[in-house]
């Protein structure tokens, strides 16, 4: 099934060269060496959990195999069994798993077209438009974006600089600024003293190397209290 496969999900695993999965095929994991995803360690069960692809779904799921500490998906335990989008978080055990849709054969994000757009079913949210006022602005855009599990790209304008951060489930799976990319294009990003911006749906094909979570950046790299860029929900 893979030969005729369009897209794969590239499943990242901790000290491990990434898996892939294709429609029609499935990964087992587990504490146990039988297991296609080995993961030697008290916290996980001998068979833990299954990765499934239908071959007539357009997402794969994993299963929790009545493991003693369970599976969560974007921090939510699974009863029993929960989709996945790429972008996802999935934590076994003490291990997190990190799953990407990937393009099969081109190594890219999600299209092989380099011209092409597509627009990811995942995202059920609108397109945003609109201007931020300063530095503060920016951060919380990009961190309701998150909050959110958005799916799609943020283009960002200042003046003659545009930027651009790729979200997959509210994860940036892309980020550009000028030359830089990834973690630096995203550290400029978060340093834009307002901007003008649009969120749109579709997304391009794009080399994706790294799964950047923006709460954690700023907390981490930038010491920044991101509670207070959460914009108090209306009563």
């Amino acid at each position: 099934m893979a030969n005729d496969a369009k897209f794969c999900m590239l499943v990242r695993v901790p000290g491990e060269k990434p898996k892939r999965l294709y429609p029609g095929e499935r990964l087992t994991v587990g504490r146990e060496s039988g297991n296609d995803i080995v993961l030697r360690n008290g916290s996980v069960s001998r068979q833990h959990a299954v990765i499934v692809w239908d071959v007539d779904e357009d997402r794969p799921y994993i299963k929790d195999l009545q493991s003693a500490n369970g599976v969560e998906v974007d921090g939510e335990f699974i009863e029993p069994q929960a989709y996945l989008n790429g972008g996802n978080s999935v934590l076994v055990g003490d291990f997190t798993l990190a799953f990407e849709l990937r393009s099969v054969g081109s190594g890219r994000f999600l299209n092989e077209k380099e011209d092409e757009a597509v627009t990811l079913f995942a995202d059920k949210g609108k397109q945003l438009k609109g201007e931020v006022e300063d530095l503060e602005g920016v951060r919380r855009l990009l961190l309701e974006l998150e909050t959110e599990k958005r799916t799609g790209t943020l283009t960002l304008t200042h003046g003659r600089i545009t930027c651009e951060a790729m979200f997959s489930m509210g994860k940036v799976v892309y980020a550009q600024h000028g030359e830089k990319h990834g973690l630096q294009a995203l550290l400029e990003i978060f340093e834009l003293p307002g901007c003008s911006y649009h969120f749109g749906k579709q997304v391009r094909p794009v080399e994706s190397t790294e799964i950047l979570s923006v709460g954690e950046v700023l907390e981490k790299e930038l010491d920044v209290d991101t509670k207070h860029l959460v914009k108090p929900k209306k009563a």
